[in-house]
């Protein structure tokens, strides 16, 4: 199966910029009323398969790499797509 293997850097960005990239990327868990209450924010990659092998490397389909890269793009990240051969059964939802 074809897939694309994306490197990407934030850069200098500041500590807010790079949390909030996390936030929309992986997700969070949002807790509100003191702790009594929990909820699971999902991030892009709950909705893709994708791979993390490395920090700031990210395996997904080839034809999910434009859902990335505009995520990316969004926050000024430089970035680097590789085209690539994978195994369906290492991607992971």
């Amino acid at each position: 199966m074809k897939g694309k293997l994306i490197c990407y850097t934030l850069g200098k960005a500041d500590p807010t910029v790079r949390s909030l990239f996390k936030r929309e990327l992986n997700g969070y868990k949002d807790v509100s009323n003191n702790g009594k209450y929990q909820y699971k924010r999902e991030g892009l990659l709950h909705k893709i398969r994708h791979k993390m092998p490395i920090r700031s490397v990210i395996i997904v389909e080839a034809k999910d790499k434009n859902k990335v890269t505009r995520l990316l793009s969004k926050y000024k990240a430089k970035y680097h797509v590789f085209s690539i051969d994978i195994n369906p059964n290492e991607l992971r939802t």
